[in-house]
């Protein structure tokens, strides 16, 4: 009989403290919630720490790979390690279900993003004509203030805003995913042709 394989995914462990850094390395305070001293993987002085809401932030200011300090630390018992725990088939079957959904509307909502944005490009230029040099006032304040605010958008507020334009049109936003899908696969096989015949020319 055969058993399922399980494998073990990090995840947090303990909170760390800055009073047991501080001690550690012999650091000392320069204010409030502050201190500087040696730096535990070249030494010298230019290790500071500082206490933002009870959670420990370092800086090496030479430069000394952050990856590289906090080995150190956890190697001198001032940091926690990180926890480990088993995960079953069936959670990290939903795990990967669940991700390979995130990955396909994040995809949707960029089609989406790039096909308004260039359609909102478009009423701009419509709502100008160059022969009179008349423009029609309200669509182009209209059109240009929705792409600011699209302009302005993180990728998590463009998830947000997706999700709301989708509810409320959702036959204009199924429009527009699929112009931007379109144009994606028209990109993607353009890139690629354009790779094989770098690869064809660098082969010659």
């Amino acid at each position: 009989m055969m058993h399922a394989v399980k494998r073990s995914i990090p995840v947090s462990g303990d909170k760390p403290d800055a009073s047991s850094i501080v001690s550690g390395l012999g650091l000392k305070r320069t204010g409030p919630g502050r201190w500087r001293g040696p730096c535990p993987v070249h030494g010298g002085s230019s290790f500071t720490l500082s206490d933002k809401d009870g959670t420990p932030v370092w800086t090496c200011w030479q430069g000394c790979d952050r990856r590289a300090i906090l080995d150190e630390l956890r190697r001198r018992g001032l940091w926690p390690e990180r926890e480990r725990r088993i995960f079953s088939h069936e959670e990290r079957r939903r795990y990967a279900i669940a991700r390979a959904e995130a990955a396909e509307l994040a995809t949707t909502a960029l089609d989406w993003y790039r096909a308004e944005l260039a359609e909102l490009n478009d009423r701009k230029r419509g709502s100008i004509d160059c022969q009179t040099g008349r423009f029609d006032e309200a669509e182009l304040a209209s059109a240009a203030h929705r792409e600011r605010q699209l302009a302005q958008l993180s990728p998590s507020d463009v998830l947000a805003e997706y999700r709301q334009q989708r509810r409320e049109n959702p036959a204009s936003v199924h429009r527009l995913e699929q112009i931007g899908a379109t144009w994606r696969r028209t990109c993607e096989a353009a890139l690629r042709r354009l790779i094989d015949q770098s690869a064809t020319e660098a082969a010659r």
